[in-house]
């Protein structure tokens, strides 16, 4: 089925607040955004969305851009039934929200909104200075705001600067002033939130912890330097790459006490990629050492090929683990360490089903798209994106473009669409 408009789905800022959705019940939610599009043409409305928002299952005509505006990025609600798009106008720009059209400013971008519910946000700046605008209201102004989200609780978060010190704006809380960009997480139920801080007076880093409201936090082991990752699918464990008197570790960080628990796994010259299984219990790493790459998964170190660039690595729930890098400008995938024999000019998109027992992923050839499921090459076509399991790992559903038609496609685990 070909579509004329194929709206440009947004990742929600540089925050990590949920796991995007895998399976049949994601895909569709991509696929209804897909025929929920925009009609850019001078029509009268349809009424507000109600306090509750279910997901989309039918094509709906969202909103219209007024007559005169010229429409720009395009930013969807995770349930397909809400859309806010920035309209220029006479060298202005201003976000057109569910109909709404909000106040002009030099820019407007960023638009988020709160998960299951009414209310959204978006950056606007005016007068040199940027504000967040939440549900039509100007919030305090700062330099430059750089990540804005909402958590679960439909709380706004969001990163500022003034001058060169930055704060982490939770509700209406606001943090200490902070040295660097802080990274900030979310946990799953929007009770506590994640940070990078540094120490104005060691410049060493660590990790903070907080309640929402900012009103308690707890800090870790301080580092040279210091990256979250990302974390479990409960955030009871968090991951992240430590650096300390010239060397680097993948490092878990254990959030499900009063204090947090740190847990250093090995050090090398440098760590590649690391990856936590969505259970918490697996952790995965690649690290070279002496010009020599190793893989390593829960302590147990092994070599591997010497990649001279690592790219994707992922670890199920039963410690299965999957990495792609490249050699001699060829690609090559990894399960459990072991190369799969094909080289490839790319691969991306590698998943596991959920028992972790097969495997996908996008392989790039001669300017072909093929799946790829458990060392097998399936359907090839002009483009496929993101393949995922059903939660049964009984069927793969993936988007796919192929002689200008643009489609969702759903393959058992032998690639038969």
């Amino acid at each position: 089925m070909a579509l004329s408009i194929e709206p440009r789905l947004h990742r929600r800022g540089s925050f990590y607040s949920r796991k995007s959705s895998e399976g049949i019940v994601g895909y569709i939610r991509i696929f209804m955004l897909l025929l929920s599009a925009i009609v850019f043409s001078a029509c009268q409305k349809q009424s507000s969305p109600a306090q509750a928002v279910t997901y989309n299952s039918v094509a709906t005509k969202l909103d219209a851009v007024p007559a005169g505006f010229t429409p720009g990025e395009v930013y969807f609600a995770e349930e397909g039934r809400r859309v806010a798009t920035v309209v220029a106008k006479d060298g202005k720009e201003a976000m057109l929200v569910m109909g709404q059209l909000g106040k002009y400013y030099e820019n407007v971008r960023n638009a988020v909104f709160v998960k299951g519910r009414t209310g959204y946000a978006y950056i606007a700046r005016k007068d040199g200075k940027e504000c967040v605008v939440a549900d039509g209201k100007e919030l305090q102004q700062y330099d430059s705001i750089e990540r804005v989200d909402f958590s679960a609780t439909g709380s706004l978060v969001y990163v500022a600067k003034n001058g060169n010190k930055w704060v982490v704006a939770s509700g209406k809380k606001i943090s200490d002033t902070l040295v660097a960009l802080p990274e900030v997480f979310l946990s799953p139920d929007g009770s506590r939130l994640a940070y990078v801080e540094q120490s104005p007076a060691s410049r060493k880093l660590f990790v903070k912890v907080c309640s929402a409201d900012l009103k308690s936090c707890v800090s870790s082991k301080e580092y040279d330097a210091f990256t979250l990752r990302g974390h479990n699918s409960d955030w009871s464990r968090l991951l992240g790459i430590a650096s300390l008197n010239g060397k680097k570790a993948s490092v878990t960080v254990d959030t499900s006490g009063p204090d947090l628990k740190v847990q250093e796994g090995q050090w090398y010259d440098v760590v590649l990629s690391a990856a936590i299984s969505p259970n918490g219990q697996h952790v995965a790493s690649l690290g070279l050492r002496d010009g020599k790459v190793f893989f390593v998964k829960d302590g147990n170190e092994q070599k591997t090929a010497p990649l001279s660039v690592s790219f994707d690595l992922i670890i199920a729930d039963n410690g299965r683990a999957m990495y792609t890098g490249m050699i001699d400008n060829a690609v090559y995938a990894f399960v459990e360490g072991k190369m799969i024999a094909k080289a490839y000019d790319g691969i991306n998109y590698p998943a596991f089903s959920k028992d972790g027992n097969n495997y996908v992923f996008e392989a790039t050839k001669n300017n072909r798209s093929t799946l790829v499921i458990n060392g097998i090459e399936g359907a090839v076509f002009d483009k496929i994106v993101s393949p995922r399991f059903s939660p049964d790992g009984s069927r793969i559903v993936y988007r796919a473009r192929d002689k200008g038609k643009r489609f969702v496609a759903v393959a058992d685990n032998s690639g038969r669409t």
